[in-house]
């Protein structure tokens, strides 16, 4: 009698700079590029794609193409080449990198700010429940290029979001401020699995018995 042996399944890694390429949607997959006046606010999509010479992105033009996001490609207002940059708009607007969850499960998340233009700017991580409770936001402050959050654990229902949001201090010049970000999702196995697994686990409790007893 054969037996069928049931690998779990591999972790699945969301990388906000990775999944951010040339010509991508808004939304693009489990991620939506946007901005808001409040952290608690409903997300207001950026309206237009662009692309040149040093980056490519999303943004909604209320004033010198901000607030925004976006990928450089050449060296850029303090940002790196390959790295993701949000700037925030000229009257108190968010730009906004949204994040939901595409299953129900845990979640282990690592995410940093970082320095970036010359500006100062007021960053937030927000997780944003589904299940009608209030938004929870975590302050960040004057990006200063520490990390953030590393390896933090926390359950997400099915579309339940994370937001990265990056505001200013006064003025808004200035503020391009990159960020890192992935949620790595640990898939459990199936139900049928579950099954089979017991089962294994079973036949193996008896062969231990057989054995002890023979």
């Amino acid at each position: 009698m054969g037996l069928t042996l049931v690998c779990a399944a591999q972790p699945v890694i969301y990388d906000a700079t990775a999944d951010f390429t040339p010509n991508l949607p808004n939304p693009n997959g489990v991620w939506a590029y946007g901005y808001t006046t409040d952290l608690s606010a409903a997300l207001t999509p950026f309206a237009g794609y662009t692309s040149d010479a040093t980056a490519f992105g999303w943004s909604t033009n209320l004033a010198l193409g901000a607030p925004a996001i976006f990928k450089v490609t050449g060296s850029f207002n303090g940002v790196a080449p390959g790295q993701l940059a949000l700037h925030p708009g000229p009257t108190g607007e968010y730009a906004v990198l949204a994040f939901s969850a595409p299953a129900a499960g845990q979640y282990v998340l690592n995410a940093q700010f970082l320095a970036g233009d010359s500006g100062e700017t007021d960053a937030a991580i927000v997780f944003n429940f589904i299940s009608g409770s209030t938004p929870v936001v975590l302050p960040v402050g004057s990006t200063n290029g520490n990390p953030v959050l590393t390896n933090f654990d926390l359950f997400l229902d099915q579309g339940d979001q994370v937001r990265f949001a990056v505001g200013s201090f006064g003025s808004f010049l200035s503020d391009s401020t990159p960020l890192t970000a992935t949620l790595t999702f640990s898939p459990v196995p199936e139900p049928g699995a579950f099954a089979l697994l017991l089962g294994l686990g079973g036949m193996a409790a008896a062969l231990v018995r057989r054995r002890r007893h023979s």
